[in-house]
């Protein structure tokens, strides 16, 4: 096969890291080598990295670029990657977030549309996990699973960063140090860039990526944020998209407004308006599940009165989230605060004590 470079940005020591690690080791039908990308030598993950390097020195190596002007965080950690990579003439790229575990055939799902010439960028779709079951977890869960339609098509949405692959020829024509500079999201700059190009963006099915949270409801709302700060920023026409959906989040509340003035009927029809969304959230539930038969994704596992829980909350929260993101500027994400200024995502370094 095609000599392929898997790049890693890591910053930090992911909890699933030393799994991620195994599975690297072991992918199928692939001529690869890895590039684990770090900003500095003392990043708590580069140990563990040389750990593996010595146990596997064929496997790949360590590429230490410090953050500089333009570039930061995981983009500046992979443009690192790429520009190592690149120098060693592969054919493919393909880049992973380092909390993925992936299948022994993970990374060859997902260069088969690259191979079969179907497309000059693939993507695979992050789905999360409720570790500890609760409501926050589910209703970010549930949020997320909202967007799986735009991973799937994301001709008219977006690749999504923790799993991408294109070859590398595409790489260079896109000039991808000029698509990601000023960037804080690497994925829908360049899934723009992507179709600006007139090429075209696939998904790779088997290419799911569980996720593990653990969320307590301001996790849940730093998260919403920090999702939809992004998708203002950066794809402008999703976010006003988000607003739409605004729209039957408020049906329960006008229900209740209706059961008050002794509307009943309407009251009963405007929550029978739901029904539409809440069949399809169900119906994407399902989907993912057979896919990946992990029994603590699947809603329908969980007691009625829990699934009902789940949906009022999710009704509640997306309104709230979609006000704040149009009124904040600011989130932390890793550690690091992050701005909007002049129509970028700017990195301010740790939060502040206090702030």
């Amino acid at each position: 096969s095609a000599p392929t470079a898997v790049i890693i940005p890591c910053k930090d020591l992911d909890p699933t890291f030393p799994a991620m690690l195994e599975a690297l080791a072991c992918q199928r039908h692939l001529n690869y080598r890895l590039y684990f990308a770090v900003a500095s030598a003392q990043d708590p993950a580069v140990a563990t990295i040389h750990a593996f390097l010595d146990a596997h020195p064929e496997l790949g190596r360590l590429v230490v670029t410090p953050p500089r002007p333009g570039y930061w965080g995981k983009v500046g950690n992979m443009l690192g990657g790429l520009q190592t990579a690149l120098a060693d003439g592969p054919a493919y790229l393909v880049f992973l977030d380092s909390d993925t575990v992936p299948a022994p055939e993970f990374a060859a799902h997902l260069l088969r549309p690259l191979v079969t010439g179907h497309a000059c960028l693939s993507t695979g779709a992050r789905i999360l996990l409720p570790m500890r079951q609760r409501l926050p977890e589910w209703v970010a869960a549930l949020w997320l699973l909202a967007s799986l339609p735009g991973v799937m098509w994301p001709q008219q949405g977006s690749a999504w960063g923790g799993a991408m692959a294109l070859p590398a020829e595409s790489a260079r024509r896109l000039k991808l140090e000029r698509v990601w500079y000023g960037a804080f999201s690497d994925d829908a700059t360049l899934s723009r860039a992507v179709r600006k190009a007139g090429g075209t963006i696939a998904f790779a099915p088997p290419c799911l990526v569980l996720n593990p949270i653990r969320y307590d409801w301001s996790d849940l709302l730093d998260f919403l944020n920090r999702q939809l700060i992004t998708i203002r920023v950066h794809d402008p026409r999703l976010w006003y998209l988000a607003w739409f959906i605004v729209i039957p989040s408020l049906a329960p509340l006008a229900a209740v407004f209706l059961a008050l003035a002794g509307a009943f009927l309407p009251a009963v029809l405007t929550i029978l308006s739901l029904l539409p969304a809440v069949l399809a959230f169900y119906v994407a539930n399902e989907t993912v599940w057979r896919r990946l038969r992990e029994p603590r994704i699947r809603l329908r596992s969980l007691p009625v009165p829990r699934q009902i829980a789940i949906f009022l909350a999710l009704t509640f929260v997306h309104p709230v989230a979609m006000v704040r993101s149009a009124l904040t500027r600011r989130f932390v994400w890793r550690g690091h605060a992050y701005a909007v200024h002049t129509g970028r995502i700017h990195w301010l370094g740790p939060p502040q004590e206090g702030a």
